[in-house]
């Protein structure tokens, strides 16, 4: 399967939230609040070059059919993944690889530190395996 990356626009709401709601675990992911079009426009606002989409025009012939997506952000110290999710009928096949790559060299270009991986754990040419990332609990606050 052919397809291309890009980067994601307030413009691809609609798409991207279809994306999500077509896996059980990205659907129980979201948030009503940030996940909202009006969070997702105040996360792409903070952060226009890290966040990135996958596209084909093989995937069920619409004209452009969103089938990965990957929100990445930072606060100037550290870099985040908040979102990643690839279309269940287009898994296994590098996109989710690709679109972590991208976000990458673009955070990079931004200054933040990226996570340290071992060098055992990363594949060929130096990529990450199945997204192997230190992951810390999430913590809720009651003010």
């Amino acid at each position: 399967m052919d397809y291309k990356i890009r980067l994601v626009t307030t413009g691809d709401y609609d798409s991207l939230y279809a994306l999500w709601n077509s896996t059980e675990q990205s659907r129980r992911a979201l948030n009503p609040v940030d996940d909202s079009r009006a969070g997702i426009e105040r996360y792409l606002k903070r952060n226009p070059s890290t966040c990135f989409l996958a596209y084909s025009e093989e995937c069920g012939g619409e004209k452009e059919k969103v089938i990965g997506v990957i929100l990445a952000g930072h606060d100037g110290r550290r870099a985040i993944i908040h979102h990643m999710c690839v279309d269940p009928g287009c898994r296994r096949r590098g996109i989710a690889g690709a679109l972590v790559q991208k976000a990458e060299e673009a955070l990079k270009k931004e200054g933040p530190e990226l996570p340290e991986q071992e060098p055992e754990r990363r594949g060929p040419g130096g990529r990450v395996r199945n997204a192997d990332y230190q992951r810390f609990p999430i913590q809720s606050l009651s003010v």
